[in-house]
């Protein structure tokens, strides 16, 4: 069985080879996959992007699912599902004041 955060890994490989919304990842398992020496298992991945691909959600969604398609045919995965929040799901959180 493979270590989710292996698969994790491997999905941001692939992002790094073409990344066309210049999305950026946080979180909790962006800290444990880059500093903390894997210290914990999560199954998400935390993204942040410009607002001006707000409109864009389902182009975004078709992309993480090419990902997972491209980590299936390499033998990463056996299979997947997935789940994504609709366009009233995405967040804007405005910057604080300086």
């Amino acid at each position: 069985m493979t270590h989710i955060l292996t698969i994790l890994e491997e999905f941001l490989k692939e992002m790094e080879k073409n990344n066309p919304y210049q999305l950026v990842i946080k979180g909790g398992t962006a800290l444990s996959l880059f500093y903390l020496n894997h210290h914990r298992e999560s199954e998400d991945l935390d993204f942040d992007a410009d607002l001006s691909y707000l409109k864009e959600y389902e182009k975004i969604e078709a992309y993480f699912v090419s990902i997972l398609e491209q980590l299936r045919q390499n033998h990463v995965l056996k299979n997947f599902s997935h789940r994504f929040c609709s366009a009233s799901g995405f967040k804007h959180v405005p910057k604080s004041p300086t």
